[in-house]
């Protein structure tokens, strides 16, 4: 996947399609994702760079009443759609997050018990499912929480959690043919019975992170049964390294070193049966599971597990590692939030207005996505040419600045690419990993843009055959 590296291509590319009722919004709208791109976590003041209309055209823009943020997501859709064709296998992978707003009064009118004070967020985000790089975002609702106590007495399709199915609605609506290649990827939290039922009945492929011990028929339950399925093989997973972070609950989860796991993956078709608090619906489904369980851990170790609901076949150990490996990219959804949320600065912008607030979020979802695929293309295969990832001008300013020596006739790997961006945000492999964070990634790039405007200033005024031009 080529990424367009230059802002003002990428920007046409993403928001091109976007139909805001007058050609001059969307030019402006345009104008100012290229100029923020460039420095994603820089206010839009500072993203002018000193361009005084360019600033007041951006402010604008964002204040305007006749700019829905619909029409933004709509084209950035299509944009996405596009992006897919002719990819073997779509991993579509959904999740949840919140975004606060940072405008203190605002706050104060959207403080309640149990709610964020801002956007819930649900997010369908399309990744190639071989290469693991992000697409682009295909589906985003966002709603604040209506004030009070919800109606216990409420349908399916009023609760929040019908967010799954809706999102899984519209997504299979804008692929189109395409969306037989699409694999529908969630965590525990979209372990619903309701949603199960939907994606079976109208033939869509999942992947679900099984959550609760169902009741299975005869009394039996679906964590025992998972145990005693048929051993189809054993896979052995890298576990990255993790620090020590809070989860959803606010309770403090400990960090873990990189290492090799051993896991046995046990498979089956099964059947479960419909919850008690469910009163309509089919009595059974029967549905593919997968038990993945780590093997010869050390003594006081809990051993890592998963419980997969799949559609995908299941029969041998290729098949299952193959569902396995979709789930495990699961986590980019993640990283896209984080990469929104902290690279963009989204919840630290003093918006006073809720519509301000979400067109900038309607614009910098997409960045967010930029972000990560910047990183993502590095990881790849980092012994392909960096001209996958720059242009020849940004490769020989990048060796130019970095090496401090006139660039070679041919372009260097993406993977010095990715380290020596890294190293302008003063990046060093203190601990041998190689690893990067996207944060630094970002930050190099930031940096490199800096230079890049100055070396292409200097060119203009020095010999063709210093910069191997």
């Amino acid at each position: 996947m080529k990424v367009p590296t230059d802002a003002y291509l990428w920007a046409q590319s993403t928001f091109g399609q976007c139909n805001l009722g007058d050609p001059r919004r969307s030019a402006r709208l345009i104008d100012y994702a290229a100029r923020q791109v460039q420095c994603p976590d820089s206010s839009i003041v500072a993203s002018c760079k000193g361009d005084s209309a360019a600033m007041e055209g951006a402010y604008r823009f964002l204040r305007n009443p006749a700019v829905n943020p619909n029409d933004i997501d709509a084209g950035v859709y299509a944009s996405t759609v596009q992006q897919c064709e002719g990819r073997a296998v779509l991993l579509v992978i959904q999740d949840t997050t919140s975004v606060e707003v940072a405008h203190k009064p605002l706050r104060q009118k959207l403080a309640q018990p149990g709610s964020p004070t801002g956007f819930v967020v649900h997010t369908a985000l399309a990744v190639d499912g071989r290469s693991g790089i992000p697409i682009g975002v295909l589906e985003q609702s966002r709603w604040i929480r209506p004030r009070g106590k919800a109606d216990p007495d409420r349908t399916y399709q009023d609760k929040e959690s019908f967010k799954w199915e809706a999102a899984s609605n519209l997504v299979h609506e804008r692929l189109g043919e395409q969306s037989r290649s699409a694999i529908t990827v969630c965590d525990r939290e979209a372990d619903l019975y309701e949603y199960l039922e939907f994606l079976i009945r109208q033939e869509h492929r999942f992947v679900i992170r099984s959550s609760d011990n169902r009741r299975l028929p005869g009394g039996l339950r679906l964590w025992d049964e998972m145990a005693k399925m048929k051993l189809v093989g054993y896979r052995q997973i890298t576990i990255g390294q993790r620090g020590p972070y809070y989860d959803t609950y606010g309770d403090k989860r400990a960090g873990r070193p990189k290492r090799d796991a051993k896991f046995e993956v046990r498979a089956a078709r099964i059947s479960i049966s419909r919850p008690g608090s469910n009163k309509s619906g089919n009595e059974t489904l029967s549905i593919n599971a997968i038990y993945v369980r780590e093997i010869d851990v050390e003594e006081g170790q809990e051993p890592l597990e998963w419980r997969l609901f799949t559609t995908e076949p299941i029969d041998t150990i290729e098949q299952a590692s193959t569902d396995i490996s979709y789930y495990e990219k699961r986590w980019l959804i993640e990283e896209f939030h984080k990469s929104w949320k902290t690279g963009c600065r989204v919840e630290t912008r003093p918006f006073q207005d809720l519509d301000n607030v979400e067109r900038f979020l309607s614009i910098t979802m997409s960045i967010g996505v930029r972000l990560l695929q910047l990183k993502a293309c590095a990881e790849e295969d980092g012994s392909q040419s960096c001209e996958r990832l720059l242009s020849p001008e940004e490769w020989q300013c990048l060796y130019s600045i970095s090496e401090n020596k006139p660039p070679p006739d041919a372009p260097p790997t993406i993977a010095w690419a990715q380290k020596a961006i890294a190293r302008l945000a003063g990046w060093n492999d203190s601990k041998g990993t190689g690893r990067i964070g996207w944060q630094t990634m970002w930050q190099g790039w930031a940096i490199f843009q800096n230079h890049l405007v100055g070396w292409r200033a200097a060119k203009r005024n020095q010999p063709a055959h210093f910069y191997g031009s």
